[in-house]
């Protein structure tokens, strides 16, 4: 038995009203995955969050500590010192404030 040959409709031979749906469905599947991901993304760190005991109270000496640090650190000469070439700058400033009794003060709420 011979199959016939189908033939190949070319995108401008198309309807508007098809091309319009084709478009459409393309951006769809493209949102779609972006949203699948974000999504995930999401639901991976709530879980993260809901898994860490006092989290919110974390959270708080985290920004207080980087909030101290920018107030400190700030015009210090962070291009010296560096851990290598130009990262890691500012790494003095930092280990002498963790090393402040102003450092235990924030950390032991």
């Amino acid at each position: 038995m011979k199959r016939e040959a189908q033939k190949y409709t070319r995108s401008y031979e198309k309807s508007k009203a098809v091309l319009d749906f084709m478009k459409r469905e393309e951006q769809n599947l493209v949102g779609n995955y972006d949203q699948q991901l974000w999504n995930a993304a999401n639901l991976s760190l709530d879980l993260t969050i809901k898994s860490i005991p006092n989290f919110d109270t974390e959270l708080k000496i985290y920004k207080t500590l980087m909030e101290r640090l920018r107030t400190i650190c700030q015009g210090k000469q962070l291009h010296t010192g560096c851990l290598y070439h130009d990262e890691g700058c500012g790494s003095r400033c930092i280990n002498d404030f963790v090393h402040s009794p102003e450092y235990r003060e924030i950390t032991a709420q």
